[in-house]
C-alpha cells in the first residue's frame, strides 16, 4: 500500500496532471452540449419531447395510437390543401400548425411506426428462420441449422411496450469523445510509470534486491489499474450527468431493441442494463490501451518514444472502426478500440463456431480482451531491469 500510494502522489504532484483532469472534464462537458445542439438545433426536439411528455408518452395502446394517427391526418389534410394560418396560433401545440405536422409527421408518426411495427419484423424474422431449418435440413447443414434456431431463440416473444422520446438516449449510446479523452489522460499520466525510473537510474538497484524489483511492479501495476478505472468511472459518470442535463433522457427501462440503431441487437437487454455493460467493456478496453502505455514505458528507453507508441490506441480510435453490419475481421478481435466503443459488437447476431460450439463473436472481443490484458500484465511484471537499465 506504501508503494501504491508513492505512485499515487508521485502522479498528483506532476502539475500537468490535475489541471489536464481539470480542463479535459470540462472540455467533455462542452462536448456533451454540443453533441446535443447538433440534432436539437435542427431538429424540433424540445416541441417533440414535450409534446410526448403531455399528450404521446406511455404505453402503445388504442387510445395513443387512434390520438396520433387522427391528429397526423388532420394537420396533413390542412397541409395539402393549404387551409391552414402561417401566423402565430395559441391553440396549437407549438405555436404553429406547419410546426404541429413536422412534429407530428415527421418524428412521433415515424418513431411511433417502428415501435409499433417492431412485432411485426420480428416475426418475418422468425417465419425466415424456421424456412432457414427447414432448407438446410435437406442439406444436412447442421451450422447453419443451429444458427437459425438460436436466431429464433434469440428473436423470440419481443416486444417494444411504451412509447418514449429516444433521441438523448440514442445520442449518448453514440457518444464516444470521452473516451479520446479518457485515452488522452492515460498517455500523460501513465507514459513515465516506468521510463521515469530508467531515468532515475533505479534500475541499477534492483538486481541487488529482486523482492523490492517485484514489489514496486506489483505497484505500478496496481496503479495502472486504479488510474485506469478512476478516470473511466468519473468520466463516463459526467457523461450521464452532462446528456441528463443538455438532453432529455427517457426509457432506461425500455428493451435496448427500442432504440433504432439497436434493431437486431441479440442482447435481451434494458437500455439501463446496456449502459452498465457498456461501462465494463469500456473499462475493459481502456485498460487494455493503459497496459499498451504502460508496457512501452517498461521496454522503451525515453518518455517521447512512450508517448509516439502510446499514440497507437489513439490513432485506432479514430481508424479502427468496424463497418456496421460487415462483420468482424480478424484484427478487429483484438483491438481495444472494439470494446470501447462496444456498440458495434451488438448491432446484430454476429455468430462464430468454435468446432462444434456457436459463439456470439462479442464474447470472442471480450475473451480476446481478458487474454491480452493478462498477457500485458505479465510483460509489465517480467523481471527486466539488470545493471545495464
Amino acid at each position: 500500500m506504501t508503494l501504491l500510494k508513492a505512485e499515487i502522489l508521485k502522479a498528483i504532484r506532476k502539475p500537468y496532471v490535475p489541471i489536464a483532469f481539470i480542463v479535459l472534464t470540462a472540455v467533455n462537458l462542452i462536448g456533451v452540449f454540443l453533441s446535443n445542439r447538433v440534432y436539437q438545433a435542427w431538429a424540433p426536439e424540445a416541441d417533440y419531447n414535450r409534446l410526448c411528455v403531455e399528450r404521446a408518452c406511455g404505453p402503445i395502446d388504442s387510445e395513443l395510437l387512434d390520438y396520433v394517427i387522427g391528429e397526423t391526418n388532420r394537420l396533413s389534410l390542412m397541409i395539402a390543401t393549404e387551409t391552414f394560418s402561417r401566423d402565430y396560433d395559441p391553440d396549437t401545440y407549438t405555436g404553429y400548425i406547419l410546426k404541429d405536422w413536422i412534429v407530428f409527421h415527421d418524428y412521433i408518426s415515424k418513431n411511433l411506426k417502428y415501435a409499433v411495427g417492431y412485432d411485426y419484423v420480428m416475426q418475418d424474422v422468425l417465419r425466415r428462420a424456421v424456412e432457414n431449418v427447414d432448407f438446410y435440413q435437406r442439406f444436412g447443414n447442421e451450422r447453419m441449422i443451429r444458427v437459425n434456431r438460436e436466431i429464433y431463440r434469440l428473436y423470440s416473444n419481443r416486444h417494444i411496450p411504451e412509447f418514449r422520446n429516444l433521441y438523448g438516449i440514442r445520442y449518448y449510446l453514440h457518444y464516444d469523445f470521452s473516451s479520446l479523452i479518457i485515452l488522452l489522460l492515460l498517455l500523460l499520466t501513465l507514459a513515465p510509470v516506468f521510463v521515469g525510473e530508467k531515468a532515475n537510474r533505479m534500475g541499477l538497484l534492483f538486481p541487488t534486491y529482486p523482492e523490492g524489483g517485484a514489489a514496486l511492479r506489483n505497484a505500478k501495476i496496481a496503479f495502472v489499474f486504479l488510474v485506469t478505472v478512476a478516470y473511466s468511472f468519473w468520466f463516463y459518470l459526467v457523461d450521464l450527468i452532462g446528456f441528463s442535463i443538455f438532453a432529455h433522457m427517457q426509457g432506461f427501462s425500455l428493451p435496448l431493441y427500442a432504440v433504432q440503431d439497436f434493431q437486431f441487437t441479440p442482447l435481451r437487454l434494458t437500455v439501463f442494463q446496456y449502459i452498465l455493460l457498456g461501462f465494463a467493456l469500456k473499462t475493459l478496453g481502456m485498460s487494455l490501451a493503459a497496459l499498451w502505455i504502460a508496457a512501452a514505458s517498461r521496454f522503451l528507453s525515453g518518455v517521447f518514444q512512450v508517448f509516439i507508441a502510446g499514440l497507437i490506441p489513439v490513432f485506432l480510435y479514430f481508424v479502427g472502426n468496424p463497418m456496421p453490419g460487415a462483420g468482424l475481421t480478424r484484427f478487429d478481435f483484438i483491438n481495444p478500440i472494439l470494446l470501447i466503443k462496444n456498440r458495434y459488437i451488438f448491432f446484430s447476431f454476429d455468430p462464430l463456431f468454435f468446432g462444434s460450439f456457436l459463439i456470439q463473436s462479442a464474447a470472442v472481443v471480450v475473451f480476446a480482451g481478458v487474454i491480452e490484458a493478462g498477457l500485458l500484465t505479465l510483460l509489465c511484471r517480467a523481471d527486466f531491469y539488470s545493471r545495464a537499465a
